[in-house]
């Protein structure tokens, strides 16, 4: 009888870890599609992508700023993810993420911006913060949208986009080598 009581215990402490679990995800909506990481001079060239996930966090407001809202806002904690793929280390710049409605509008957007290197594989939260949105759009969001540049540090990649830069911008020279000395100087991405 106790065996059977020691057993009973432990199947209800993992079910109700379990339940803990699935209700911290359960107010998480996750981007349907990635935004693919392309070479900015060929986008057949892909190096990885970014993932989303935000939630509304049920905090809500009705001044801003020292000012009535004309609408109340809900606000919205959003996560980046980014995934190389490459092999090799990936600078990468991002900033303006966007909550977005099903009509590719956008609904809210954060200036947030990092710029950074990242390794290969996930890297979880590369860019974090928050959006305010006004309540009526609580429940419309959904896909996410954020400026990007990737490019690859290995050097035969590294020196195809310099050649890139070089026709895009003629007679940059040694402006285009100090951005370049500034992508390969970056800090690595991090949470």
């Amino acid at each position: 009888m106790t065996a059977h009581r020691g057993v009973s215990l432990f199947t209800h402490r993992k079910a109700l870890g379990w339940a803990i679990a699935l209700a911290a995800l359960a107010g998480c909506a996750r981007g349907n599609e990635a935004t693919r990481l392309t070479a900015p001079f060929d986008e057949r060239v892909v190096f990885g992508e970014l993932n989303a996930v935000w939630r509304n966090t049920g905090d809500e407001r009705a001044f801003a700023g020292g000012t009535r809202l004309k609408h109340s806002e809900v606000r919205f904690q959003y996560r980046l993810d980014a995934r190389n793929s490459a092999g090799d280390r990936l600078y990468v710049q991002l900033a303006d993420f966007q909550l977005v409605g099903s009509d590719g509008l956008a609904l809210g957007n954060d200036s947030a911006a990092v710029a950074c290197v990242l390794n290969g594989g996930l890297t979880e939260s590369v860019l974090a913060g928050e959006i305010w949105l006004p309540k009526t759009h609580a429940d419309a969001v959904r896909s996410f949208r954020v400026n990007h540049l990737a490019v690859s540090l290995a050097p035969r990649s590294l020196a195809q986009y310099r050649e890139w830069l070089l026709q895009t911008r003629p007679g940059h020279t040694a402006d285009i080598d100090i951005e370049l000395a500034r992508y390969t100087s970056a800090p690595p991405c991090s949470p």
